[in-house]
């Protein structure tokens, strides 16, 4: 009778050591995180929300002079509407939207100079419709339409 009752007692420790490492391991995984990193001189790096083990809510990225450079959101890991990108001196360089981690809907690019160099669509990942791309100086030089992310036609602009 005492080797069961040992027995008994033996897996009530083993079973609540498990379930305590269990309970340890969902508090990790579920906790709600704020990170924030500085350059060496103390500067903003990046601001990010941690859920878990994944980036989940707000991200910003910044220049080592203290502006923005990459502004997003993300979701369980992944990027989730708009993205926002800067050059050093505030210029745009880039700006769409992510669905679930996939570019989705429009799409711009500059360059330093702040002259538009790519426009298109996006569609869960794929591009779709017109794309436009242009030069440094922001003339168009080619077209391309995708049907459900596969090129149809390209278009070479003609030469000024």
């Amino acid at each position: 009778m005492s080797d069961l009752r040992s027995d008994s007692r033996r897996g009530l420790r083993l079973f609540a050591r498990i379930a305590s490492v269990a309970l340890g391991l969902c508090v990790c995984a579920c906790s709600r995180r704020h990170l924030v990193t500085s350059y060496a001189d103390g500067t903003l790096d990046t601001d990010v929300e941690w859920s878990g083990r994944a980036r989940d809510g707000h991200f910003v990225r910044y220049h080592d002079d203290g502006k923005k450079a990459v502004e997003t959101h993300y979701r369980a890991g992944l990027r989730e509407g708009a993205w926002l990108v800067w050059y050093a001196d505030g210029t745009p360089a880039q700006e769409g939207r992510f669905v679930a981690g996939l570019h989705d809907g429009p799409w711009t690019e500059w360059n330093a100079a702040g002259k538009k160099v790519l426009t298109g669509t996006w569609r869960a990942g794929d591009k779709i419709g017109t794309w436009s791309e242009y030069d440094d100086e922001g003339a168009l030089v080619a077209t391309e339409v995708f049907e459900d992310g596969t090129l149809r036609t390209l278009t070479a602009a003609q030469a000024r």
